[in-house]
């Protein structure tokens, strides 16, 4: 930050203007998030990377750079609130197995079909399991509830399903977590 002072002191010294000096000022501040690169430019030794599709792109770039996968921040919240957990003393001996679906259909990797046989898959399987107990979370913002209650219909099933409800907890209060 002192260098950073340092070097507006001198331009105005050298007899910039004040509107000079702030067009500076914004062009240094906004360049990180403007050229943002996150594959080792500009000397970085070491990248974190969210998952393994970044850190897979990144060495197919031929990044000279150590990578590091850290997994997504915005779970950390998530992450903490499951370790800190205290167990859970259960009434019944079943096990507990939450369904975390992604937006499979809705991001264009799989088609409708598909996504619907590996759904009714998942949830038969898990329900031949004597000892079990399945709830399905599905993704809070990307996914329609209303086609996991059509499915769940068709299969004459009643299954708790959650959208927007704490996932910490659902997590916290399970004993396996499937996902895709």
């Amino acid at each position: 930050m002192s260098s950073f002072l340092f070097m507006i002191k001198n331009f105005y010294n050298a007899g910039y203007s004040y509107k000079k000096l702030l067009k500076m000022v914004f062009s240094e501040l906004i360049t990180p998030f403007k050229y943002y690169m996150p594959w080792g430019n500009y000397g970085c030794d070491v990248i974190l990377v969210a998952g393994e599709a970044w850190s897979k792109k990144l060495k197919k770039l031929e990044v000279k750079s150590k990578i590091i996968i850290t997994g997504h921040p915005q779970m950390d919240h998530i992450f903490n609130k499951v370790s800190n957990h205290r167990p859970i003393i259960k009434k019944d001996k079943k096990i507990r197995i939450v369904l975390m679906t992604t937006p499979l259909v809705e991001h264009g990797l799989i088609d409708e079909e598909k996504w619907e046989i590996m759904i009714k898959d998942i949830i038969n399987n898990s329900l031949k399991l004597n000892n079990a107990k399945l709830v399905i979370k599905i993704h809070p913002t990307s996914e329609k509830i209303e086609k996991y209650k059509r499915i769940l219909n068709e299969m004459q099933i009643n299954l708790p399903l959650y959208q927007r409800e704490d996932l910490g907890e659902i997590i916290s209060t399970s004993d396996i977590v499937i996902t895709y």
